[in-house]
């Protein structure tokens, strides 16, 4: 196992970001102000093309780490397993694709898993076509958030009083300053909202679906699909590109499907070690 440039690895990721989007974002974002990963590497396996079998390693601000396995073959899963005993840090995480990692002997003979989840699956559109048409329903409207925007809620926040409590609040207009650049879309009933969308340039032209809301009163309507089919849309016409990302539950993955997205990486599995 070797270390690999991060401008390499980046390069190689580069030319499938549909399916890499997240570790191009991750290298690009590693060590920015306001982001929570403070350095990244990768190391790759001897003699094997770099994108089969690859580990990588993520330092964050508070000095945990999170390392993720990307490779089905044995021989890397103990060269890994080797890598993380001489790693020191109070708590790492591990994640990978592969499950059979975790239940390689050669990985529990030497690390008991003291908490375990289940990731999500990383949807993307593969391709423009796959986009259906957009279909506005009557009365509802989505559009990139305006100044006009928050002017009026500042001086009416009833106009946000179909959201939950916590999100009744000007701060929502807020972007997220750990990104290159935040849009936030706004569905509407007349003048009130009771949804938006917000998405987020992580690299490049490409903007990932960051959050997704509907009030409680509206949803079951597919209205968090004409959300994401208009960002879709929109982000298209200016020459700009979506990416669905992580599919955190059901009904995103819903969404995500019924908007032409596919996905590209099944999902992880998340586990926190203890040496034994």
């Amino acid at each position: 196992m070797k270390r690999i440039d991060n401008a390499e690895m980046l390069a190689l990721f580069d030319k499938d970001i549909n399916r890499n989007f997240y570790h191009c974002h991750d290298i690009t974002m590693a060590g920015r102000d306001g982001y929570k990963i403070k350095e990244i590497c990768y190391f790759v396996q001897e003699g094997v093309p770099p994108l089969s079998s690859f580990l990588c390693v993520k330092t964050y601000y508070d000095d945990s780490l999170v390392v993720g396995v990307n490779s089905r073959d044995e021989g890397f899963w103990e060269e890994a397993a080797e890598y993380l005993q001489t790693l020191t840090a109070a708590e790492v995480d591990i994640t990978s694709p592969y499950k059979d990692f975790f239940e390689f002997p050669g990985i529990t003979e030497k690390f008991s898993f003291v908490s375990s989840e289940d990731g999500a699956a990383i949807y993307a559109l593969t391709s423009p076509d796959a986009l259906p048409p957009l279909m506005l329903s009557d009365g509802v409207t989505v559009a990139l958030a305006t100044e006009e925007d928050r002017q009026a809620v500042q001086a009416d926040l009833s106009l946000l009083d179909a959201l939950e409590e916590d999100l009744r609040t000007v701060d929502l207009f807020d972007a997220c300053d750990c990104f290159f650049d935040t849009r936030f879309y706004l569905l509407k009933e007349g003048n009130k909202v009771i949804g938006f969308l917000r998405g987020e340039c992580g690299y490049k032209n490409y903007y990932d679906v960051g959050w997704v809301y509907v009030a409680p009163a509206y949803q079951g309507r597919g209205y968090g699909k004409l959300l994401t089919l208009s960002f879709s849309h929109d982000l298209l016409k200016n020459g700009l590109y979506p990416h669905y990302g992580f599919a955190i539950n059901p009904e995103s993955e819903a969404v995500a499907k019924k908007c032409g997205f596919t996905c590209t990486r099944p999902s992880a599995e998340f586990k926190r070690i203890e040496r034994k």
